[in-house]
């Protein structure tokens, strides 16, 4: 039951990421002859997509968690609302109806990249919390070889002027994303 209760908190901060994506993609299909997309940036959005559903779906897995502290709260909605200011640093509320999302990303680039940096050293210690309450559901070996090289590659991104990196990075980061989690997710099972 005190599972259920905090885990609401924590999906509503979760659907408000979703929302804001789902909000300013609509958005851009009807100023698609005002706007100007850049790829790069969608496939961010789409990253952090992967993760917010990567990490919507973990939680249940800490169902079995009996004792929750106010701290182990604090950090489970902590990581939720990095997720959210991802999104928000994608996708600001003052986007004008002729936006260029190639100038918009690379104007907000520092801050991306700097809470992206804070959020995969967050999921980092996320790690070590899972693996104290038994939640964790892979070993320390392949998780350090998945996370150590996108934090790396996001301190660069925070400085890089180099497009050919960011596109570069872009694409690593789904690729790895999204295998991490087909093969990490565990199956959801009721009862």
């Amino acid at each position: 039951m005190v599972f259920e209760y905090l885990t609401v908190f924590v999906s509503v901060v979760v659907g408000l990421a979703i929302t804001q994506l789902l909000t300013h993609l609509v958005r851009i299909i009807h100023q698609r002859h005002h706007c100007r997309v850049y790829w790069v940036h969608l496939i961010w959005a789409l990253n952090i997509f992967i993760w917010t559903i990567a990490y919507w779906w973990f939680t249940f897995s800490m169902a079995h968690i009996e004792v929750w502290t106010l701290g182990l709260f604090v950090f489970v909605l902590i990581y939720a609302i990095l997720l959210y200011v991802l999104m928000a640093l994608l996708f600001p509320e003052d986007v004008e109806l002729d936006e260029d999302y190639r100038i918009l990303f690379y104007r907000n680039q520092r801050w991306f990249f700097g809470v992206l940096f804070l959020f995969l050293s967050v999921d980092l210690i996320d790690f070590w919390v899972k693996l104290e309450t038994g939640s964790d559901v892979v070993t320390i070996g392949p998780y350090l070889a998945f996370i150590l090289p996108l934090i790396s590659m996001a301190s660069v991104a925070v400085f890089s002027k180099n497009q050919r990196f960011h596109q570069i990075f872009a694409c690593v980061f789904l690729l790895w994303v999204s295998a991490f989690s087909v093969i990490t997710l565990p199956p959801l099972i009721s009862g």
